[in-house]
């Protein structure tokens, strides 16, 4: 940790995604730092626990750092500093503690299954324990379940990779979102009368929703429009190992997007990837795709928080 620290509570956890599980945990940290009189931080794991232990298998994350500590400062937080578990590994419970001491932390707030230092050794019960030796304040959080399962970012992205993103929305508070940079593709869309956006998610690891066409709405500056997005490897067009996002705007009004950063909220999971015998198939499946999207957006107009 390479940073100083004098005054402050912090809520410790990775918060990939920031699910209701997550937001909870927050609303906890705020209420003690107003009652230790400090400011409220965040401390940050850039990737989950298992992604050290089985890296290969690991999905990806939900969203990048830096939309992660975006979503953070929105929630209130004063501060957020990333941590690599690498960096923290070895170090025993303790000394992990004399660390945060040292750097000015007061109040500690975690989940309720929290582990730290070596081995995984200390959980919450020691947490207290040291906290209290150390005249420090640590609070355990419960989870918050929903129907009998408690809510992770695990889950999510297993709902997200199923193409259930309805539910995904359930726990995650908000739809699940691709954001990225607009790049130039092959402008095949226009030339079938359906123009996209390519979407550059960016270099991060992240989790690959489910191959398909999905209902979005998409955030083009100040602006919010309905869309249809592809996602997956446009095998009736080309041979790609490169997952594509394309988005068609319905009723957008400017055609100019690239290098524009742009988010895209998916709402709803319409139909599988599937590879045409031709161009003419695809674009009659576009046509068929746009008026059921239509009808769709018939409904969230008049139910917009809907889900499973």
């Amino acid at each position: 940790m390479n940073f100083r620290m004098r005054g402050f509570t912090v809520a410790v956890g990775v918060f990939d995604g920031l699910h209701i599980g997550h937001r909870k945990l927050l609303e906890v940290g705020k209420k003690l730092s107003r009652e230790l009189d400090t400011t409220f931080y965040v401390l940050s794991f850039i990737y989950p626990f298992e992604y050290y232990f089985n890296k290969e298998d690991f999905p990806g994350l939900l969203y990048t750092p830096s939309y992660r500590s975006a979503q953070l400062y929105n929630c209130g937080a004063s501060g957020v500093f990333f941590l690599d578990l690498i960096e923290l590994k070895d170090l025993r419970p303790d000394d992990f503690i004399l660390l945060l001491k040292e750097n000015g932390v007061r109040g500690i707030v975690v989940g309720s299954d929290f582990k730290f230092g070596k081995n995984a050794s200390g959980n919450v019960e020691l947490l207290k324990k040291l906290c209290d030796s150390n005249n420090m304040k640590a609070v355990g959080v419960p989870p918050v379940e929903i129907d009998g399962t408690k809510v992770s970012s695990s889950w999510i992205r297993s709902l997200v990779m199923e193409g259930n993103v309805r539910k995904a929305a359930k726990l995650l508070g908000s739809p699940y979102k691709i954001t990225g940079e607009v790049v130039r593709g092959r402008r095949l869309g226009s030339e079938l009368g359906f123009p996209t956006a390519n979407i550059d998610r960016g270099h991060e690891r992240l989790v690959v929703p489910k191959f398909g066409v999905y209902l979005t709405k998409v955030r083009v500056k100040e602006d919010e429009y309905f869309g249809i997005m592809n996602i997956g490897l446009r095998p009736t067009v080309e041979e790609t190992e490169e997952v594509k996002y394309e988005v068609h705007i319905i009723e957008f009004p400017v055609l100019d997007l690239y290098e524009e950063k742009i988010e895209v909220e998916l709402l709803e999971y319409m139909r599988p990837e599937f590879k045409f015998e031709s161009l003419e198939e695809l674009k009659k499946a576009m046509e068929e795709d746009l008026e059921r999207a239509k009808n769709l957006i018939q409904n969230w107009r008049s139910n917009p928080g809907r889900n499973e």
